[in-house]
């Protein structure tokens, strides 16, 4: 009511174009969530006694839709359920495809090491980022983690044998490397993880990405 006094509008019978701009003002100013201001608009309807639905007013319709568009709702981003993904792996594969190592082999290296789906891009097969013992792996990140900086780098990967075979990041990392040994050139031999179709190539973090979400 004080809006429409300000503004010296008729607040028992307002114009489609000035309900348009109290619900723009109202945003602006003090309302921060579209669900919020949904509600100041049924409350106009009621208190006008308006006979039509007042979303259906091209100019309310149109300024509702920027409103939202302007803050549009947050998509929370889809967690795993460990147990479930463990439950997956402990089963023995459907195939053993290329495909399938890659995934297996990504998706145990993340839950084994809790380190960043970025960060299996720079593991390497060479020395010295990579020594097999014959019982262990143990992995040094090239530089360009997260947290990487002048003064600090990213710490090393043990990675000890898993009693369940299908869980072993050994068993997998080991597998993985004779699973992709004739797709490897000189300028890629040294990723751990490669393309596994087209041209050969280091995988992304999209790609490897791609593959986890897969599980």
């Amino acid at each position: 009511m004080v809006w429409c006094r300000t503004k010296e509008i008729n607040q028992k019978s307002p114009r489609p174009e000035e309900v348009t701009q109290f619900l723009a003002d109202t945003f602006l100013k003090e309302i921060e969530h579209t669900v919020s201001l949904l509600v100041q608009k049924s409350a106009v309807a009621t208190f006008c006694g308006m006979k039509d639905d007042i979303s259906s007013y091209f100019l309310v319709k149109q300024i509702l839709k920027a409103i939202h568009n302007s803050k549009p709702p947050n998509i929370k981003s889809s967690v795993w359920d460990v147990k479930q993904v463990v439950d997956w792996l402990k089963q023995n594969p459907k195939d053993d495809s290329l495909f399938e190592i890659v995934r297996r082999t990504a998706t145990i290296l993340l839950l084994t090491s809790g380190r960043r789906l970025h960060d299996l891009t720079l593991l390497r097969i060479k020395e010295p980022c990579f020594t097999d013992t014959g019982r262990e792996i143990c992995l040094w990140p090239v530089f360009g983690a997260k947290t990487d900086n002048g003064s600090r780098r990213q710490s090393g990967w043990k990675l000890l044998p898993n009693e369940n075979s299908n869980l072993c990041p050994v068993k997998w990392i080991r597998f993985l490397i004779r699973a992709t040994k004739e797709r490897r050139t000189d300028k890629i031999d040294g990723h751990l993880f490669i393309s596994i179709r087209g041209t050969p190539k280091p995988a992304s973090r999209t790609m490897i990405g791609g593959w986890v979400r897969s599980v």
